[in-house]
């Protein structure tokens, strides 16, 4: 790693640190808000219902007291008296937890702030709740509920309690939820906040961090197309210079090469024919041998010629308005002889009324002759070729013509690749050849605005068919 990249990369760690520490920092504080807001409510909550049980209790007390007082209930004097003085310490003892912060189980601590609001600012409810206590302590201590002394506390109790007695418990819990719905709109009001800072943090992490990976990946963007271009150049120049070296090459083997090979196979015919003179039956065989190898290496050059011309784009096409049945029926006759010294038969299949086609007559038979050629070599002896042509069932604007062999068909896998330039299958390769002919084909039938391909023959072997447009 260069020291550029280490500076960038230290940089990147340092602003990605400096973020997450910022987005922490926010959700820690955010964190702590809600806690204090809910223990808060927690304890507001606490309060809320000592004020209820404070409120019950006193309640409780005074109907004790009245019942004490009526003779009707007299029966029930034991019953009623053990429930005040129950009543009165049980007020009592959840008002000293109140007084020292606690709750009434005594298990909830309360703030200073919430005992304040609860008794008051000048601890006006401690007073009025102490009071009444000693009233209702009074009256439970009077020997019997009518006497006068306890007809005396009882008028005091009534007068302590409880209507303003819970009219300051009614206040207290008022204060208390009113301070309450404050707290919570400031809880909105910081979430919101906590929010938007944290959308910023969000907008902080992308300015500090990928701002600068965006500007560094477009520098990396910009000096990969420079490379690339400078690349793309460097192709240009060399495909230029093989170009020029491939021209050369075709050149030479057209001059040098195609004529002497020419003049050879002229000299074998004439010997073959005896014009030279008689042979023998040997040296007649070794001259057709010769004689095929110079037809051969002919053919091969002149299909790197056509396929050279192809790729170039140079391959000449002087389309006319042609009949197909006669190109048909003429190559099929000049490889007649070629097809029966193998014992093929080779057959012409022409419907009547065949529509003229817009195409190149001799590039039509250079395609007929390479397909049936190709047939006849893979066609065992005793076998059958088929050129046939239809109206295509398809498009109505296209001639479909096709050569059916009886040979062993083609693998599958070579399908996809049989058109491809100096592609040749596992039973092409058993023969001689360049991987050459398929290939231009295909180019002449696509430079006539047709297409090509290959399928199984119905019979067994294989079937290449090519369209050409209707004139």
């Amino acid at each position: 790693m260069s020291s550029d990249m280490r500076k960038a990369y230290r940089a990147m760690t340092a602003r990605y640190v400096f973020v997450l520490g910022f987005l922490a920092a926010i959700v820690g504080i955010s964190h702590w808000l809600f806690h204090r807001q809910v223990s808060r409510q927690k304890e507001e909550a606490a309060i809320i219902n000592a004020a209820g049980r404070q409120r019950m209790l006193s309640q409780h007390i005074l109907l004790r007291a009245m019942l004490l007082s009526d003779p009707d209930y007299a029966a029930y004097k034991g019953v009623n008296h053990r429930g005040l003085i129950d009543s009165v310490a049980l007020m009592e003892s959840a008002h000293e937890l109140l007084t020292r912060g606690r709750y009434a189980s005594g298990e909830h601590r309360l703030s200073a702030r919430m005992r304040a609001l609860y008794f008051g600012p000048s601890r006006s409810l401690d007073s009025q709740v102490r009071a009444y206590l000693a009233h209702a302590k009074a009256f439970a201590a009077s020997p019997t509920g009518g006497s006068p002394s306890a007809r005396s506390q009882l008028k005091a109790l009534t007068a302590t309690a409880p209507a303003d007695l819970l009219k300051s418990l009614d206040q207290a819990v008022s204060q208390l939820q009113a301070e309450s719905e404050r707290a919570n709109k400031k809880m909105f009001i910081l979430q919101d906040l906590a929010l938007l800072v944290f959308l910023a943090g969000l907008l902080l992490t992308g300015f500090l961090i990928l701002r600068p990976m965006v500007r560094e990946v477009l520098d990396e963007q910009e000096e990969l197309r420079e490379l690339n271009e400078t690349l793309e150049r460097r192709v240009r120049e060399r495909s230029e210079q093989l170009a020029e070296v491939r021209d050369r090459f075709i050149h030479n083997v057209n001059h040098e090469l195609r004529t002497p090979i020419t003049c050879v196979s002229a000299a074998l015919k004439m010997l073959s024919e005896k014009s030279a003179g008689a042979v023998s039956s040997a040296q007649n065989e070794c001259l057709a041998i010769a004689q095929r190898g110079s037809d051969q290496l002919l053919a091969m050059i002149e299909d790197l010629l056509e396929g050279t011309r192809a790729q170039t784009g140079k391959l000449a096409i002087q389309p006319a308005s042609i009949a197909p049945d006669e190109a048909l029926r003429q190559t099929a006759q000049d490889m007649r002889l070629v097809a029966a010294a193998k014992t093929l038969e080779l057959q012409v299949d022409l419907p009547e009324g065949l529509p003229a086609v817009f195409a190149d007559p001799l590039r039509v038979r250079q395609i007929l002759t390479n397909l049936i050629g190709n047939a006849i070599k893979f066609t065992p002896e005793n076998g059958s070729i088929t050129v046939a042509a239809r109206a295509s069932a398809g498009d109505p604007k296209f001639v479909s013509v096709s050569v059916s062999d009886t040979g062993p068909g083609i693998i599958a896998e070579d399908v996809p690749k049989l058109f491809d330039r100096l592609y040749q299958s596992r039973d092409a390769q058993a023969r001689h050849g360049l991987g050459l002919g398929l290939y231009i084909c295909k180019e002449l039938v696509v430079r006539q605005g047709g297409r090509i391909w290959v399928e199984e023959n119905p019979g067994g072997g294989s079937r290449f068919v090519f369209t050409l447009p209707v004139a």
